[in-house]
């Protein structure tokens, strides 16, 4: 039997533990990815979503959210629901191609992408092949896909953003010893 998840106690139970301050009397709700994964995430009532209006949710590397299949990321996009302003935050959001983007923008807004399940996006942006066709071979309408997210990407090169000093390479020479040059 799968318990039914209370938010609102939840959000100020943490509240205590800081995984919940307020800004401007905007409530940020910060939670690692990975603790979402075990409940069962569900609204009491319709009620409960409007009683916090005014909370933000981050997901700091969101890229662990990118199975759409999965209990983490079913959650984390329950979760962000209950909240008016979401950000996702990762410096890999595709790591093995444009379908890891579906999660992401789900758990931002479902109206984003337009799509209305992961197996849409999917037949709108991959092409399909292999066997039984049920292989992503290629990709197509990338640039339409590139105009749809483009307005909702914010992107920070390390140059930008870190006054770091330029990278040292530099060479070492080491003798083996006579069993490492053996096997070497």
């Amino acid at each position: 039997m799968q318990s039914e998840f209370n938010f609102i106690s939840f959000v100020y139970n943490f509240k205590r533990v800081l995984n919940l301050f307020s800004v401007n009397e905007l409530n940020i709700f910060t939670k690692a990815v990975n603790a979402v994964e075990a409940k069962e995430v569900k609204p009491k009532n319709k009620e409960e979503k409007k009683k916090e209006a005014n909370t933000a949710i981050v997901c700091d590397e969101a890229h662990f959210i990118k199975t759409h299949s999965s209990n983490r990321t079913i959650n984390a996009i329950e979760l962000a629901s209950y909240a008016k302003y979401r950000y996702a935050l990762t410096g890999t959001p595709i790591t093995q191609g444009i379908m890891d983007l579906y999660s992401i923008f789900e758990f931002l807004d479902k109206t984003i992408l337009g799509a209305g399940s992961f197996y849409s996006f999917r037949n709108r942006y991959a092409v399909m092949g292999g066997w039984n066709n049920k292989q992503i071979v290629d990709y197509k309408n990338i640039e339409e896909l590139t105009q749809i997210i483009e307005p909702h990407i914010f992107q920070v090169k390390k140059e930008d953003c870190l006054d770091l000093p330029p990278k040292v390479f530099l060479t070492r020479e080491v003798d083996l010893m006579p069993e490492q040059r053996h096997i070497y």
